[in-house]
């Protein structure tokens, strides 16, 4: 299947920093195209990109500095999961590598896509243990932003996370959730999704660790997420569906779970109070 995306980034929501940058947006077009080929034909396997050297500093800048943060605020569930995939900070990781070393672990896939995909069409992937990665990187003028998902949010937020076979149980549930349902329904599971695996924290030793991929990913929130700013809600199924959330905007209130065994034991319960529609949606 060729996935939906928004080709022209000089028109998105959010000034993009290479919406103006000719050859940052010829290099989009040419790693989205390599993304549609493999739509086409699957059997080529995912792209190799060969990243340029330009894109493996803006990695390296990047990776270092999460590096430092991952050691002082990730869960270890992230921690090792990145260990196990030996993402390092020195380049840019190939897909395909990914993709052959978590299948051996917890039998989950990558799939590459030219860029942002309908949420309906994400979560049906996840429902099939893959997940749809972008392959291009960040604009070098701002490493440290992005308004969108990129290789770095993919590969340095989820992929490590999906080492854990909790994670891996949640997210699949709330694929096969999303297969036949209504927008309403989709709208609660998108919220579910975003306060746990976007952005979730766990309690670990009695301090607030990071697993959501939002956070991991970002310089700025993964700090900020375990600081006072936040308000820290004990994980609440109903609270969670309940909530609302503005992803342009570091956030308010984020949801602290004791364990990720807890998660999946609370799978039944999200998609009963989906299905029956109890949660009032909050726009």
């Amino acid at each position: 299947m060729i996935m939906k995306q928004h080709t022209d980034i000089s028109i998105m929501e959010l000034d993009h920093p290479g919406a103006n940058d000719l050859t940052y947006r010829a290099r989009r077009d040419e790693i989205a195209q390599a993304a549609y080929d493999f739509h086409k034909d699957p059997s080529s396997g995912i792209p190799l990109i060969n990243y340029t050297d330009e894109e493996n500093k803006t990695w390296q800048f990047i990776a270092e500095k999460q590096k430092e943060l991952h050691e002082k605020f990730a869960s270890r569930a992230f921690l090792e999961g990145k260990e196990l995939l030996n993402i390092t900070t020195e380049m840019i990781p190939e897909l395909r590598h990914l993709d052959e070393k978590l299948r051996g672990i917890t039998n989950f896939g990558i799939i590459p896509v030219p860029g942002l995909i309908d949420t309906d069409l994400f979560l049906g992937n996840l429902a099939n243990r893959i997940i749809p990665c972008t392959q291009y990187i960040r604009h070098s003028s701002k490493p440290e932003y992005t308004p969108e998902p990129d290789i770095v949010h993919e590969v340095i937020g989820h992929i490590p996370m999906l080492t854990n076979p909790d994670l891996v149980e949640f997210t699949v549930a709330l694929g096969n959730a999303a297969k036949g349902a209504t927008s309403e329904q989709i709208k609660l599971i998108d919220r579910a999704y975003w306060f746990t695996v976007e952005y979730g924290l766990i309690e670990e030793d009695g301090e607030l660790k990071t697993y959501g991929a939002g956070l991991l990913s970002s310089l700025g929130e993964i700090g900020h997420s375990v600081s006072n700013s936040v308000e820290h809600r004990p994980f609440s199924v109903d609270e969670i569906l309940a909530s609302n959330y503005i992803y342009t905007q570091m956030q308010k209130r984020l949801f602290v779970i004791p364990s990720f065994e807890s998660l999946t034991s609370s799978i039944d319960e999200i998609l009963t109070k989906i299905r029956s529609k109890e949660a009032m949606l909050v726009e």
